[in-house]
């Protein structure tokens, strides 16, 4: 959790700053709101879009002015050298909490290098943090990594092993694997699926062998209870 200090612009350039998107394979642009999917037209004298006059008219009672936009604060230099500092942090714990082996810091941690996010792009370490987050089974790691292996970033590029990670996202349920695992399937051959679903498979059981004989943190004994001397019990008879 971030630090309040009631510093809400501030806040607010953090969530835009820090927020991780899911990273998610988009085949087709999306359809501009209010349906049928056509492209805005434009002014071929400003290059602008012209407005849609089949939209409806502004809310005019809205309070404020006459228009239902909502106003963005505007941000002092403070605000954003808060917002910095902040997150700045925020990095750092990610990358001791990665180090320290836990899975969704190492996923977050990969998404930062991938996307050069209070850090400079490396593809390399962004695989290297997704891998070590998918190998403890967890899915947003898993779909990341598969990506790396379908588009070479990072790692070389393997169809069979993006695959594979897909169908491990999408056996936690995970939204938009299964429909990347489909579409991949598509460029491999019987024996490359199959060959995928086997190392599935594998890292399943090899996974659950290891939490299942996974050494447990061994408790701290209680220290032993002092030694009755009777002095005490003399005292209280006087």
């Amino acid at each position: 959790m971030f630090e309040q200090k009631k510093h809400g612009r501030c806040i607010l350039l953090l969530f835009l700053l820090g927020a991780f998107p899911l990273l998610l394979l988009s085949q087709n642009p999306p359809a501009p709101p209010g349906g049928g999917g056509a492209a805005p037209a434009v002014d071929p004298n400003t290059g602008l879009p012209i407005a849609n006059t089949n939209a409806p008219p502004a809310n005019t009672n809205a309070p404020g002015g006459g228009t239902n936009a909502p106003t963005v604060p505007r941000l002092t230099q403070a605000d954003i050298e808060e917002a910095m500092r902040v997150f700045q942090d925020f990095v750092r714990l990610t990358r001791e909490n990665a180090e320290r082996g836990d899975p969704l810091h190492q996923h977050n941690l990969g998404v930062i290098y991938l996307q050069g996010i209070g850090r400079p792009l490396d593809f390399r370490e962004a695989y290297k943090w997704f891998n070590k987050s998918a190998q403890q089974n967890y899915p947003n790691a898993q779909f990341n990594l598969a990506l790396c292996f379908a588009n070479g970033m990072g790692t070389q590029k393997s169809k069979v092993e993006a695959y594979r990670w897909w169908s491990l996202a999408a056996s936690h349920g995970f939204e938009g694997a299964a429909i990347a695992r489909d579409n991949m399937a598509f460029y491999l051959t019987r024996e490359e699926i199959a060959q995928g679903q086997r190392m599935s498979r594998a890292f399943i059981d090899d996974f659950e062998l290891k939490e299942k004989y996974k050494p447990r943190p061994k408790l701290k004994a209680p220290e032993p209870a002092p030694k009755y001397t009777g002095s005490t019990s003399n005292r209280l008879r006087r």
